[in-house]
């Protein structure tokens, strides 16, 4: 006689856990040969001297208390803290550590979910399609986008917590659900809705909320959970609520307070409204049909047609009316639908953060409800008409596979700043963004006439925005067309009288067409904007000196080199306008002072 569970074969679940992971490594791993991109890398990693600390005490005191970019994201910092201990500023590790928690949330959900329903194959799909879907190549090849996947991970483990919670109640377990909320919180405020989606599972799966007696739905944990009203449920997470208004509150005042926020004439509340109708429109087309990606979509303003507005509404309220009526027999109906909705809620743009329309990151999370009814509900046909199971499995995975090729293909175009910039502007129209970043890119290429293009382009699409005309002035200078320069830089400060930097390449086209004081006149308005500008200190010091007025020449050219004292051109500068004030002694010092510390050669102007 055989021994006991001798027959038996692998745990279904164990083999799909494992063909989840590594079919998610395989998908994304070529990443990892991806470049960090000019569009908030600078900023989150490859030019800030916080995170390039390390885990420091000086870097971890920056990571609690900085509220810029965007909020404050202290977890974020000190993971991409902990990548530049380990990789230094090579992309492939910031990469890898992104794909990393986006595979460990591809396990966690199909554990999550296989738990609360035991349904193995629908958890499976969920999971699958989440790792898949080409909508969330921008949050795995994004570096920046280190706070979606790094919030999400805790996001699960959330929902890990509460299932626990839910199975066998105590203050520890209930404990354990509130601190992974919060250190969701810390690595991005896109949790501020998992309370809300909490008391959605309770409703299904976990068949907790207590609406009136009726059957268990197929699906469920346990019969042996206890039912309970409403009242109970909301007041049990009153913590959890607290935790995510204290959240919104705090994210909503910053981004008042830095001026993240665009409310007035740009965008006036019946605007945002539209535009918030028809992008969720708009995420469940890219959700069936997923091409045309774009790292960044533009606002639309005002130029959504009515029929467009009432069109997304009409088409929302029949789906959100249709889910409740569907919800009466398939309660993960109107579950998914809502946790869809719900999550997408705070990024549609209602405050308005940015200049874009949409975003393939903001569906992260969201999609998850889409998928989920999705799953369940091909279940429920293949168990009601087992006759279309061929038909339901070779058309699931076939749109897998598709899904799969074009996340493939979309990962490389984060190849690089050129190659993303060049794909927006191929399936977006009047792409300002794109064209200027692309036009930045162009020129550190030395590409600098197709890179004047796109900023034309740039200032074309929006001529109100002040930067376009400093970036266009910025290319004609440096292709030596000053008269057109300084014409631009002029729009620009018209526009935005208090911009630094426009100050300065105003300066220098000023200069270059021999009108001294002029130019004099604007690098002293930089440094007035931006004192720590050592150029336009040095720029004053040399037209100073070509109006023999050497001791204001030693008098700039000295704070020049107080800002940067390992400058060789400010100081043989300084060494020469010495010499004529009559210092020679001082002249010597400093030449002596760059030979000793063997510094280059003097830069001719």
């Amino acid at each position: 006689m055989a021994e006991k569970g001798a027959t038996q074969g692998p745990d279904p679940g164990t083999i799909l856990a494992l063909v989840l992971g590594l079919g998610t490594l395989a998908l994304f791993f070529h990443v990892y040969f991806n470049d960090f991109i000019d569009f908030d890398d600078p900023v989150y990693v490859t030019q800030n001297e916080h995170v390039q600390a390390g885990l420091s005490t000086e870097g971890f005191l920056w990571a609690v208390t900085a509220t810029n970019p965007s909020y404050p994201q202290p977890l974020t910092w000190l993971s991409l803290q902990l990548d530049y201990e380990l990789y230094g500023l090579n992309p492939g590790g910031y990469h890898l550590t992104n794909l990393l928690l986006h595979t460990a949330n591809v396990l966690l959900l199909f554990g999550v979910l296989r738990r609360m329903t035991g349904a193995v194959w629908r958890s499976a799909l969920v999971a699958g399609l989440f790792a898949i879907h080409p909508l969330h190549v921008e949050s795995v090849a994004w570096v920046t986008e280190r706070k979606d996947v790094l919030s999400t991970l805790f996001w699960m483990l959330t929902l890990r917590a509460y299932i626990g919670y839910v199975e066998r109640p105590g203050v520890l377990r209930y404990l354990g659900v509130v601190l992974s909320l919060a250190l969701g919180l810390l690595a991005k405020p896109m949790l501020v809705t998992l309370p809300c989606v909490l008391l959605l599972l309770d409703y299904w799966p976990l068949r907790r909320l207590r609406l009136r007696r009726r059957p268990l739905a197929p699906g469920s944990i346990s019969p042996i959970l206890r039912s309970q009203p409403l009242r109970f449920l909301l007041f049990e997470k009153l913590p959890l609520f607290l935790l995510a208004g204290a959240s919104c509150w705090m994210t909503i005042s910053l981004f008042k307070m830095e001026g993240l926020t665009e409310f007035g004439d740009y965008s006036p509340l019946d605007i945002r409204i539209a535009n918030a109708l028809v992008s969720t429109v708009g995420y469940i087309r890219k959700t069936l049909w997923p091409f045309d990606l774009a790292v960044f979509y533009p606002h639309p303003g005002d130029t959504l047609a009515l029929w467009q507005v009432i069109g997304a509404g009409v088409i929302l309220f029949a789906i959100s009316a249709g889910a409740l009526w569907v919800g009466i027999r398939r309660p993960y109906v109107p579950v998914g639908w809502f946790w869809f909705l719900g999550t997408l809620a705070p990024v549609l743009g209602l405050v308005q953060r940015g200049a874009q329309g949409m975003a393939d990151r903001f569906t992260y999370i969201p999609l998850i409800g889409l998928f989920l009814t999705l799953a369940w509900g091909l279940g429920d046909i293949v168990e009601r008409r087992p006759h279309l199971k061929r038909v339901v499995v070779s058309i699931t995975t076939a749109c897998l596979v598709i899904f799969s090729i074009t996340t493939w293909v979309q990962v490389r175009t984060w190849r690089s700043s050129v190659t993303l910039w060049e794909h927006a502007l191929e399936v977006t129209k009047e792409n300002d963004v794109a064209h200027s970043h692309l036009g930045f890119q162009l020129e550190e290429e030395g590409d600098h006439r197709e890179a004047l293009n796109h900023f034309q382009e740039a200032v074309r699409i929006k001529p109100e925005y002040a930067l376009y005309h400093a970036n266009l002035g910025g290319s004609l200078l440096g292709l030596g067309r000053n008269d057109e320069a300084i014409a631009s830089f002029r729009k620009s400060l018209r526009i935005e009288p208090d911009i630094g930097f426009v100050h300065y390449n105003l300066g220098q086209a000023l200069k270059n067409k021999g009108l001294t004081e002029q130019a004099i006149h604007h690098f002293t308005e930089a440094i007035r904007l931006e004192p720590g500008r050592a150029d336009a200190y040095y720029r004053l010091a040399l037209l100073f000196a070509q109006q023999k007025k050497w001791k204001r020449a030693v008098q700039h050219c000295r704070e020049a080199v107080r800002l940067q004292p390992r400058e060789p051109r400010y100081l043989y500068a300084l060494a020469d306008f010495l010499t004529h004030c009559g210092d020679k002694v001082g002249a010597e010092a400093v030449l002596r002072e760059a030979t000793e510390l063997q510094w280059a050669f003097p830069l001719k102007e």
